[in-house]
C-alpha cells in the first residue's frame, strides 16, 4: 500500500503554484495517511487542464503506478481534472481497481459512496462554471467587436497602429530587442524563462 500525489500547471503564472501544491499534498499525508509511505508526486508542468489526465505523461505514469490499497493525493480538483466525463472516468476505473483519491480542496475522498458522489457534483458545477464563463467572454468580445472596440493590448513585442476599428499589428523592434536581452541575461545566470534556476 502506497500514497502518491499529483500536481500540475499549464503555465508559469498560476493560482496554485507546483510548491504550494505539494507542500499541501506532504501536510495532509503527514497528518492523515503517515502509516502509509508517501511513495512519489506525479507532476506536469505546463500540460494544459482539458487534456486528460490519462494523456498527460505524469499522469500516465501516475495510472500505471497505482495498485490495490493505493491513496492518489490532488491538492485541488481542477489540478487533476477539468470536466465531469475525465472526472467519472477516472474515479470509476480507479476506485474499482481499489484506489482512494483524496481531494484536498474538497475535503473528500472516494473511500465511500458519500465522497464518490460529492466529486461527481463538484466535477459537474465546475464544468458548468467554466462553459458559463466561456460564453460570458465570448459576449462581451462580440460586443466589444459590434462598438469598434480595442479586444486588449498588444501582445509583447507587437504595437496596434491605425484608427479605432482599423487597427493591425506591426512588430516593436524596441520590446523585441530587450526581451532579448532578458532571455540571453536569464540564460546566462542559469535560470529558465519563469525565473526558477535549472
Amino acid at each position: 500500500m502506497n500514497a502518491y500525489g499529483y500536481c500540475r500547471v499549464s503555465t508559469g503564472a498560476q493560482e496554485m503554484s507546483l510548491p504550494a501544491q505539494e507542500e499541501r499534498i506532504r501536510s495532509y499525508h503527514k497528518d492523515k495517511l503517515s502509516n502509509i509511505p508517501l511513495t512519489q508526486v506525479f507532476i506536469d508542468q505546463g500540460v494544459k487542464g482539458r487534456i486528460p489526465l490519462s494523456s498527460r505523461p505524469a499522469g500516465r505514469k501516475l495510472a500505471a503506478a497505482i495498485e490495490k490499497g493505493d491513496h492518489v493525493l490532488f491538492a485541488k480538483l481542477d489540478r487533476g481534472f477539468r470536466n465531469m466525463r475525465d472526472v467519472v472516468t477516472t474515479v470509476e476505473q480507479w476506485t474499482s481497481r481499489g484506489v482512494s483519491i483524496h481531494f484536498l480542496d474538497l475535503g473528500v475522498s472516494t473511500a465511500d459512496a458519500a465522497g464518490r458522489l460529492y466529486v461527481h457534483m463538484m466535477g459537474a458545477i465546475a464544468e458548468f462554471e467554466r462553459a458559463r464563463m466561456s460564453e460570458r467572454c465570448l459576449e462581451a468580445i462580440s460586443q466589444r467587436r459590434a462598438l469598434g472596440r480595442s479586444l486588449g493590448r498588444a501582445p509583447y513585442g507587437w504595437r496596434a497602429v491605425g484608427p479605432r476599428g482599423q487597427r493591425r499589428l506591426v512588430e516593436d523592434q524596441d520590446q523585441r530587442a530587450l526581451g532579448q536581452k532578458i532571455v540571453e541575461w536569464k540564460r546566462a545566470n542559469g535560470l529558465r524563462l519563469d525565473g526558477v534556476k535549472w
